[in-house]
C-alpha cells in the first residue's frame, strides 16, 4: 500500500486530525481512489484533494466515508 504525501504543514491541527482519521478509514477500506469514488459519488480527484489535505470535505463526503466504510458516522 502506498505511503501518503505529508499533510501541508499550514494545516489546521483540527483539520490535520481530521484528515489523518479520513485517510486511515480509507486505507483500512482498501479501496482504491477509483472505486472511493465510484461508491462515494464524489470524484476520484475530489478525494485526493481531501486526502490530501488541500482542500476540506462537505460533511457529505465524510458521511459517505464513513457508510461505506462502515464507521459511525457521528
Amino acid at each position: 500500500m502506498p505511503r501518503s504525501k505529508p499533510l501541508p504543514a499550514e494545516l489546521d491541527p483540527s483539520a490535520r486530525q481530521l484528515v489523518g482519521r479520513l485517510r486511515r478509514l480509507k486505507d483500512h477500506s482498501e479501496l482504491t481512489m477509483r472505486q472511493l469514488a465510484a461508491k462515494s459519488g464524489y470524484s476520484a480527484k475530489s478525494w485526493e484533494r481531501y486526502l490530501g489535505g488541500t482542500s476540506l470535505p462537505p460533511r457529505e463526503a465524510v458521511e459517505a466515508l464513513a457508510r461505506i466504510t462502515g464507521t459511525d458516522v457521528v
